[in-house]
């Protein structure tokens, strides 16, 4: 899986020296980094993160977006790749923002909470907004599971306050009813 990682790194100048004239050149680099995220993802290791969070930042929104995915599906372990995904939330690409609050659920950082009611509050991407709405209510239903370290990451004032928030905005908004309910 080492050459996995090395692979995530790899510039549009690197992927032409090395795939050129192969099969791998048909799928281009993002194909490839898609494909290369896809997999470190399924690996799960905590390896993988620090090439992931770097990732975020690639040109392609193919590959940023997988990255964001890859992220989520490590799960609570690519916590310091939490800023990352937040920054991503506001990235030019849907695709990207959403699966950086998809990402951020499955994480389940409580440090990201005000973040994605800052997304919910802007509604300017309704989608985005129901992947933040379930992100939120994945940290606050599981509390006590989310940190690396163990210790209690919220306390029922936090917990208290994104689920009046939701509870509220579900009395004018249809959609976020559906979630919350």
């Amino acid at each position: 899986m080492e050459e996995l990682v090395e692979l995530m790194v790899l510039d549009e100048a690197g992927f032409r020296r090395r795939f050129r004239g192969s099969s791998v050149w048909r799928a281009k680099r993002r194909g490839l980094l898609r494909n290369v995220a896809v997999a470190l993802g399924n690996w799960g290791s905590l390896e993988a993160v620090p090439v992931l969070a770097m990732a975020l930042e690639d040109e392609e929104p193919l590959v940023r977006g997988h990255a964001a995915w890859a992220l989520g599906e490590i799960g609570p372990g690519a916590a310091p790749a939490v800023s990352s995904l937040i920054r991503a939330l506001e990235d030019d690409s849907a695709d990207v923002r959403r699966a950086s609050a998809w990402a951020l659920g499955e994480i389940r950082s409580p440090c990201v909470i005000d973040s994605l009611l800052a997304v919910v509050n802007t509604g300017m991407d309704y989608d985005l907004s129901i992947y933040a709405v379930s992100a939120l209510l994945k940290i606050v239903s599981r509390c006590p599971d989310l940190t690396p370290r163990g210790e209690a990451c919220m306390n029922d004032t936090i917990a208290g306050r994104v689920t009046d928030y939701l509870v509220n905005r579900a009395e004018t908004d249809p959609l976020i009813a559906d979630i919350v309910s």
